[in-house]
């Protein structure tokens, strides 16, 4: 190759490498001026929207809250924290609030459950649309229960199918992992208790509501499906219904039990008196045992204080609101001879009242309602919890006791039971 030719060649190589290299300087700067070009387009984006929003002044943002299955999940953490072995739950604050189609399917979202879509436990080769079992770390021998008790069936060893629980019966599942002493043994994986509503689950009024229309397109037959739940509470008072329960009425919320050995009925028809024959009927307050049984007398006129009938519209009324009333503001002598007095005494509730009574015999008594519950409460001045007024119940109790005082008077404590067991009953009376 001559002098000539190489020296072109080399001219050529050269000029190809500067081309590259301008090449690459290009493509860096552009790759550099990228985000500067963003930004602006970014901010050309911003400046746009915050112009559009200024333009539409009168346009809000809704938001939109979803309680329920926040509510769930709280509730589902509480019993996670207060359990004491290793817990799962699964809770619907409502009928239908399960995420899923089937209780099986709403397991499988805990940790470590997983479910078997086998139509029966022992046959392998036949699957099923829905979940037939719950397998806990792997192992399917797992114990079920249906609200705490023990139950099973004839596919699944002692484990109950699934399918067959319909979740709009459910209010939680709970998918316990580690077994406690007190526990039924059997679950070597686990067991699962499927909780389902109750009676006192709500306060108040609840109406629940749920169908569904399924359409076979190789049958061409429909399947309708629906369930309801309705559930309320009534304060009915405590009336002679419990004269016919042998061991009492248990009441467990404030665990008492409540007994009574004849009707109020009957208890007035042993002294002659009929119940068309009382005029006024008074109670101490609204609480179901001091009012069950002012429809029994659904002619006399109620006398209750003005305050406890405003707080009486708040709450469930034990008895017929649609009746003769005589609304008091303070104490009344009845008849206005001193023989029957009804004396103010808030705390218990808003217009609690008590009754003073003059004998001609035995002189003056108190009775105190709930002014006071037991003797020793009363001897201490010991105001209850759940008294709504602490310091007007303290104020009614030195009311009373200066009553006691002034008239000599006995002082009968309705609750107290060895106060009760020395007077007389029915039949029997004072004169």
């Amino acid at each position: 190759m001559s002098k000539a030719s190489r020296r072109l060649r080399r001219e050529a190589v050269s000029a190809i490498k500067s081309r590259v290299t301008e090449l690459s300087i290009f493509a860096v700067g552009a790759t550099l001026l990228a985000p500067f070009a963003y930004s602006q387009e970014q901010e050309a984006t911003n400046t746009a929207e915050k112009t559009a929003a200024a333009t539409n002044p009168d346009e809000k943002l809704t938001e939109v809250v979803v309680t329920g299955i926040r509510k769930a999940l709280q509730t589902s953490q509480e019993l996670k924290k207060d359990a004491d072995t290793v817990i799962d739950s699964i809770t619907a604050t409502d009928i239908g609030a399960f995420p899923d189609k089937s209780v099986a399917e709403a397991l499988q979202r805990m940790p470590g459950v997983a479910v078997s879509r086998f139509a029966a436990s022992g046959d392998t080769s036949h699957f099923s649309a829905e979940p037939s079992g719950v397998v806990i770390r792997g192992l399917p021998q797992v114990r079920s229960e249906f609200n705490g008790r023990d139950s099973f069936n004839a596919n699944s060893s002692r484990g109950l199918s699934f399918g067959d629980v319909s979740p709009e019966l459910m209010s939680g599942v709970d998918t316990y992992k580690n077994a406690t002493a007190d526990m039924i043994e059997g679950g070597i994986a686990g067991t699962v208790n499927l909780r389902t509503h109750v009676p006192f689950d709500s306060e108040g009024f609840v109406g629940a509501f749920s169908a569904e229309l399924g359409y076979g397109t190789l049958s061409g037959a429909t399947k309708p499906a629906g369930s309801m739940l309705l559930s309320n509470r009534w304060d009915t008072g405590i009336g002679d219904r419990v004269a016919d329960l042998p061991d009492g009425l248990v009441v467990r919320a404030i665990k008492q039990t409540w007994h009574r050995t004849q009707t109020l009925i009957a208890s007035l028809a042993g002294v002659g008196v009929k119940a068309s024959d009382i005029r006024y009927v008074a109670i101490s307050h609204i609480h179901p045992d001091h009012s069950g049984n002012v429809d029994d007398f659904p002619d006399a006129t109620l006398i209750i204080q003005k305050a406890e009938w405003e707080f009486a519209k708040t709450q469930a009324l034990p008895f017929n609101a649609n009746r003769k009333l005589q609304l008091l503001e303070g104490d009344k002598d009845l008849f206005g001879d001193g023989s029957v007095a009804l004396l103010s005494t808030p705390g218990h509730t808003p217009g609690h009242q008590s009754l003073l009574v003059h004998l001609n015999k035995t002189g003056y008594v108190v009775l105190s309602g709930d002014v006071t519950h037991f003797k020793s409460n009363w001897d201490a001045r010991r105001v209850p919890v759940f008294n709504t007024d602490k310091e007007q119940s303290a104020a009614s109790m030195d009311k009373i006791a200066h009553i006691i005082e002034e008239k000599h008077a006995q002082f009968w404590i309705n609750h107290d039971k060895p106060s009760s067991d020395v007077l007389r009953h029915a039949p029997d009376f004072y004169q």
